[in-house]
């Protein structure tokens, strides 16, 4: 859905999609096994996608398309930027926990058949910009599940990289509230 969806409503997406590996669906029900007593039915991002935008224009555009075309859960969802205070920096994504609306694809601007099986599965769909992608995936890589703190002094570094990050190209307008979620 969200590669036709680039090919025909933004100059260009990077799409990657993925089903959560049994090893870190193991490794997430251990961590969190206070909150988890069916996992299999409570997981909210047993699979998903992850939409990188090169402009905050065209982040918009790909979080209209979720609200118009898919059942949020939005309890569950998230704008992370929208949890910061006013003087921090770090983490920007959205992350949309979805449905499939039954009827809403195949139609005539997507033709994908979608199995029937499928549509009481919750995904996860994350939605941000190349210069937010490539700190996530950077910050990701040194401390995220690394069971060891990150020296003071480089956590410093990279969330001064993130607030640099936020004026940078790419950045045309606010980000606001538009999507609704919180």
């Amino acid at each position: 859905i969200f590669r036709q969806f680039s090919k025909k409503k933004t100059r260009l997406c990077i799409i990657s999609s993925r089903a959560k590996t049994i090893t870190s669906f193991a490794e997430k029900i251990q961590r969190k096994r206070k909150k988890y007593d069916d996992p299999v039915n409570q997981l909210t991002d047993l699979c998903g996608v992850r939409v990188i935008t090169y402009t905050i224009d065209e982040l918009h555009e790909v979080c209209e398309f979720v609200e118009k075309n898919f059942e949020i859960d939005r309890e569950n969802s998230i704008d992370v930027d929208q949890r910061h205070k006013i003087a921090e920096f770090g983490y920007r994504s959205i992350h949309y926990i979805v449905k499939l609306i039954p009827g809403v694809f195949p139609n005539d601007d997507f033709d994908i058949k979608i199995p029937d099986n499928v549509y009481n599965m919750k995904a996860e769909i994350q939605i941000r910009t190349i210069l937010e992608h490539s700190w996530a995936d950077f910050f990701h890589h040194v401390g995220y599940k690394k069971g060891y703190k990150i020296p003071q002094e480089i956590e410093r570094e990279l969330y001064r990289l993130a607030a640099m990050l936020e004026e940078g190209p790419c950045r045309h307008g606010s980000r606001g509230s538009s999507t609704g979620i919180q």
